[in-house]
């Protein structure tokens, strides 16, 4: 099983058990696409700093996203789902 099926696994045991057993998951994730697509909360640190702290829709802006990572974004729509998708753009 690859890297991204094996995560992609693991993290939707997670939130079945988290659901089906009514627990708070913490996770520390740098995939921010994945985090939304799972999490219903997150929280964006910079340097041990909350920089943003919601729901995905209010995390995922592109200016924290561009604060915190130093890296030219796009924020829009899933194709699929109410959350926010990053799309990281090339450097100028």
């Amino acid at each position: 099983m690859d890297g991204f099926r094996a995560t992609r696994r693991v993290l939707w045991i997670t939130i079945r058990l988290s659901q089906e057993r009514h627990l708070t998951v913490l996770a520390a994730m740098h995939d921010l696409n994945l985090a939304a697509l799972y999490f219903d909360r997150l929280v964006l640190l910079n340097e041990g700093r909350v920089v943003a702290m919601g729901t995905p829709a209010q995390v995922l802006r592109e200016e924290s996203i561009r604060q915190v990572f130093r890296a030219r974004v796009r924020v829009q729509g899933h194709p699929t789902r109410e959350v926010p998708q990053v799309i990281v753009l090339p450097a100028e």
